[in-house]
């Protein structure tokens, strides 16, 4: 269906998590994230000619995702690549990092393919969880922890604010979904509260 390269990018973590659990092998980690993404960019042309309706109150799968989708996937390949030489002189545990990448990788799928608030809080949340993770990666490192810790209380900061503007919203318009709130600001350009 035309939410294959969403799965596909989402079940890739899965797989990796699962592989680090029983063997910590930094080539095979890396590969299978290589692998996935790939996965992902093969499904994304099977899917471009059927892109266009929504799949779920929650998501929208049109050419406009389809591209950010594969342009993250893309981008993701050459961090992967580029990281692999780094991590394997740098660190002693490095598989996880591969696994919070394409778990930030699935996030922005996520926020590309919203058609709801409640997709775009959860695509958001997961990407930055993620980022956590990645900014303070190299924890032996004071310069990490403390970016890690601030990043933490800044996404929780604007998590709030995120959320309260969105219960605004919500209470003004009567609906969280994109596609029904354009229909409703078309009504209403001229509130106050809309401004």
């Amino acid at each position: 269906g035309v939410l294959t390269p969403v799965v596909f990018l989402g079940v890739t973590p899965l797989v990796l998590m699962l592989v680090i659990s029983f063997r910590r092998r930094h080539g095979l980690v890396a590969v299978l994230s290589l692998a996935g993404l790939g996965l992902t960019l093969a499904a994304l042309s099977s899917v471009t000619g059927s892109a266009g309706p929504p799949v779920a109150p929650l998501l929208v799968i049109d050419a406009f995702s389809l591209f950010f989708i594969g342009l993250f996937s893309v981008a993701t390949m050459v961090v992967v690549v580029l990281s692999y030489p780094y991590l394997e002189r740098s660190l002693e545990n490095r598989e996880e990092f591969y696994l919070l990448l394409t778990l930030a990788t699935f996030g922005c799928a996520v926020l590309a393919a919203s058609n709801h608030f409640v997709s775009f809080f959860l695509g958001l949340e997961i990407l930055s969880v993620s980022l956590y993770g990645l900014v303070a990666y190299f924890r032996t490192t004071r310069a990490a922890l403390e970016s890690g810790v601030k990043y933490l209380i800044l996404a929780a900061a604007s998590a709030a604010f995120l959320l309260f503007g969105m219960a605004l919203i919500y209470a003004d318009l009567g609906s969280m979904d994109f596609t029904a709130m354009t229909a409703v600001v078309a009504g209403k350009a001229r509130e106050p509260s809309l401004l």
